[in-house]
């Protein structure tokens, strides 16, 4: 699977074995093929999905479809290739986290592989003849559910907002020891969830995870 997710076949690996003369590649095609004959019309790799999928998508077969593709920071081989198909096809918009497509710390930065995906995206673009719309930079934090989480975030990104600061979405209190924490936490995740949000939308963020493994562990099973 992770050779499939590079975009590594076993000619692939065949042809590498032979310029390097490596008897560990010249195995590890062999094992790859043997691998596939085994799986072969009984299960199907997530990525051979995403390859047969660019391989079947025919010219005019999307028509005016439009594509919007989130919350990626960056793409498998096998998913270049498929955007690579519909790009020539049809409008595609993607989304990135990051502050910009200019990095300014050499690759080092916390955006710097997400601004990477973004100028590959260009490239790939640009390779297939179409064009690129200038990328747009939101400054606005549209995806917090109450005013007070944007201002927290505002805030964690060094600026500072303008006025009195709103509380919404914002909850402080005081613990005993971790064991209280964890508890008060794991009420909160229940009550919360008891208003109809999904678990998969909660995350619960600490200092030091190993300090609170079991605390909330325990906390949290108790709650279930």
């Amino acid at each position: 699977s992770e050779l499939k997710t590079a975009g590594a076949g076993s000619d692939q690996l065949r042809h590498a074995a032979a310029r390097a003369g490596s008897e560990k590649l010249a195995e590890l095609a062999l094992i790859y093929d043997a691998s596939e004959a085994a799986i072969a019309g009984k299960a199907l790799d997530p990525s051979d999905r995403i390859t047969r999928a660019a391989e079947n998508l025919c010219a005019g077969m999307l028509g005016d479809a439009a594509f919007y593709i989130d919350d990626f920071d960056g793409f498998t081989a096998p998913e270049y290739a498929l955007l690579r198909r519909l790009l020539a096809q049809c409008a595609v918009t993607v989304t990135l986290c990051c502050d910009g497509l200019a990095d300014h710390e050499g690759g080092y930065g916390l955006f710097s592989p997400v601004k990477k995906t973004a100028r590959r995206l260009i490239e790939l673009a640009k390779q297939q003849g179409e064009t690129v719309q200038t990328p747009l930079l939101l400054h606005e934090n549209h995806r917090a559910g109450a005013a007070g989480l944007a201002a927290v975030d505002t805030l964690l990104c060094g600026a500072a907002p303008e006025g009195a600061l709103p509380s919404d979405g914002v909850f402080y209190f005081s613990a005993d020891d971790r064991e209280d924490e964890a508890a008060k936490v794991a009420a909160t995740v229940r009550g919360l969830a008891a208003q109809g949000l999904r678990y998969s939308e909660i995350v619960v963020v600490c200092r030091t995870l190993d300090d609170y493994r079991a605390p909330l562990a325990g906390a949290l099973a108790g709650q279930q």
